[in-house]
């Protein structure tokens, strides 16, 4: 059982989180500074140190929070029937759901696999990013490698595991990447993907596979409603 005081420190610590993921999605990650956190929490630069060494932590902390809850709803994936086809594309739609149509998720995305973040993060955030992260693309191989063995996925025309992967990861990132830009008004022509497109992205390219089910065998629709009251349960 933690004392007061770990209690306190784990209180503090969540706050300063709380509010730079705030500072995020109102403005960006450019706002992201010590003192204007300092500001913010009513707490010393000094006292916002002792839990960050400083702004590239930060960021990479916060980022940590946003896959630990990325796997706690592949965790929750986990629990409900669904077919390993089934389960990939809800693993899909989390990552989309969760990481928004916002611009400063999309920077921040990018901001902490810089070079510039991770070369003056803390050993310890950074350790917990890699394995996070690991965790993440680990859960994606690992229904697809079911699906291989299983037989519902046979691979043809010298079809790779990787190449299901980086087209997973494409899906993903990309209508994450592209929702952000169409929401910033001075990308106007960039086009958003709707849950309606990424559905039929996804059907089509996983029944040209001859990935089973097929899409037909099964409601998609419903199957996107589920993971997002799952996700919002989430936060």
């Amino acid at each position: 059982m933690k004392t007061r005081k770990q209690r306190e420190l784990a209180q503090r610590h969540q706050l300063i989180l709380d509010q730079s993921i705030e500072l995020i999605h109102a403005e960006g990650i450019s706002s992201v500074r010590m003192e204007r956190l300092a500001q913010l929490t009513e707490y010393s630069k000094g006292t916002i140190y002792q839990h960050f060494t400083g702004r590239e932590d930060l960021l990479l902390s916060v980022s940590n929070t946003s896959l630990d809850k990325q796997l706690t709803a592949i965790g929750a994936i986990d629990s409900l029937s669904l077919s390993l086809r089934e389960k990939l594309i809800a693993i899909i739609f989390a990552y989309q759901i969760m990481n928004g149509q916002q611009r400063s998720q999309l920077e921040l995305l990018k901001f902490v696999q810089s070079e510039e973040c991770q070369s003056k993060a803390s050993a310890a955030t950074l350790s917990e990013h890699h394995s996070l992260y690991s965790k993440l693309v680990g859960s994606v191989y690992d229904v697809i490698h079911q699906a291989i063995n299983t037989q519902k996925l046979q691979l043809k025309n010298n079809i790779t595991a990787d190449d299901i992967f980086g087209s997973v990861w494409a899906f993903a990132f990309g209508a994450t990447f592209l929702n952000a830009l169409s929401a910033n008004k001075t990308q106007s022509l960039c086009p958003e993907v709707t849950e309606v497109g990424l559905i039929k992205l996804i059907s089509t390219s996983f029944d040209a596979l001859a990935w089973e089910p097929l899409s037909h065998q099964y409601d998609e629709n419903a199957l996107y409603e589920k993971v997002l009251i799952l996700c919002k349960s989430i936060g």
